[in-house]
């Protein structure tokens, strides 16, 4: 026959078989190697798309639950340019896969969930630590000026001079 399948219910453990054969002679011999010659041939293409549909879907996906975080993250937690940053990339993901992503490949859609991931991890990584070290400012010690008052510390308290190397 053409095609032999075997089919078995995982609960009942009943089991049936069907036979596809070349009955009143609709496909030769030449045919059928033919075809089945095709199905080989693209078989790899079809992996290859299968793989590019489930990348974008995941893309997708993605791209809504962050979308959903975005709008339950408290205003007072997240900085308004982060806000901005995310709204943006996530806009822009949007419009690039209603026009620019039927020529794209599995890569390329799991370049562009890298690149809203990493974003995505940055601006949690800063609600979740708090105020932002460099934006904190300390009070200024008798005697001692900030770079604005022309003095050598910045407003987190660092002295510049700590951070340049000495020559050697």
């Amino acid at each position: 026959g053409i095609l032999e399948v075997t089919a078995e219910d995982q609960q009942s453990k009943q089991k049936s078989e069907i036979q596809i054969t070349n009955e009143k002679g609709r496909l030769s011999q030449v045919d059928i190697e033919r075809m089945l010659a095709e199905a080989e041939q693209y078989k790899g293409e079809d992996a290859i798309g299968r793989g590019d549909m489930i990348a974008k879907e995941e893309l997708k996906t993605f791209a809504s639950r962050t979308r959903k975080a975005l709008e339950e993250i408290d205003a007072s937690k997240i900085r308004e340019r982060d806000r901005e940053l995310l709204e943006r990339k996530l806009t822009e993901l949007g419009e690039w896969l209603e026009k620019g992503a039927f020529k794209a490949g599995k890569e390329e859609f799991e370049a562009k969930q890298k690149e809203l991931e990493a974003a995505m991890a940055a601006i949690m990584m800063r609600i979740n630590q708090g105020p932002d070290f460099w934006e904190q400012q300390i009070a200024v010690h008798e005697g001692e000026k900030t770079i604005a008052q022309g003095g050598f510390l910045l407003e987190c308290g660092i002295d510049i001079r700590d951070l340049i190397e000495e020559p050697q």
